[in-house]
């Protein structure tokens, strides 16, 4: 016991509760602690609780973590439905299994989801007055690259009017006639 009876257990014996032999564990566990407080019987006793505590409470622990992580998960979910499902998607951008079933979520609940714009959508997915706008990497075989290009373009040299002003000033960078 130490100066505010707080037991210190010797180095030895975390390696011993790991061994195989239950039978050899508890008695080098016993045996150490014995000789180290001069108390075979409380030292019977620390390692019951020692065992009982392996039974339960790492498991304890960890379900109360995800117990909690759920109710956190669940309250976004029901008050912020929009934002909850923009982060999920942002966070399954490459996975086209998850984004469909993300998006068909989205539907359900009612969320009106915009599709992609020129002037208005970026990298990821955006919340914008209770809607939801889809990133232009989502339009087939364009991609990173051509997204930041035309975003750089968009903010430094404002909105594009029509579809030959984009290509005056976007075309041959990232972004070619695939795209």
């Amino acid at each position: 016991k130490g100066k505010h009876n707080v037991v210190y257990i010797p180095h030895g014996i975390t390696s011993d509760f790991y061994s195989v032999d239950r039978s050899v564990r508890k008695e080098n566990i016993v045996l150490t602690v014995g000789n180290w407080l001069r108390d075979y019987e409380f030292a019977n006793k620390v390692y019951d609780y020692i065992l009982k505590f392996a039974g339960y409470g790492f498991n304890k622990a960890h379900s109360v973590s995800y117990a909690y992580f759920a109710y956190q998960m669940a309250y976004l979910k029901v008050h912020y439905p929009e934002v909850f499902i923009a982060n999920l998607l942002n966070m399954n951008t490459f996975n086209t299994v998850k984004t469909k079933e993300y998006l068909d979520e989205a539907k359900k609940r009612n969320i009106y989801i915009l599709k992609p714009d020129i002037n208005l959508s970026n990298l990821d997915y955006k919340i914008g007055k209770g809607k939801l706008r889809l990133p232009m990497t989502v339009i087939k075989n364009v991609g990173e690259i051509a997204v930041k290009d035309i975003i750089f373009e968009r903010n430094e040299n404002g909105l594009f009017k029509d579809i030959n002003d984009f290509a005056m000033r976007v075309y041959g960078k990232s972004v070619n006639r695939k795209t």
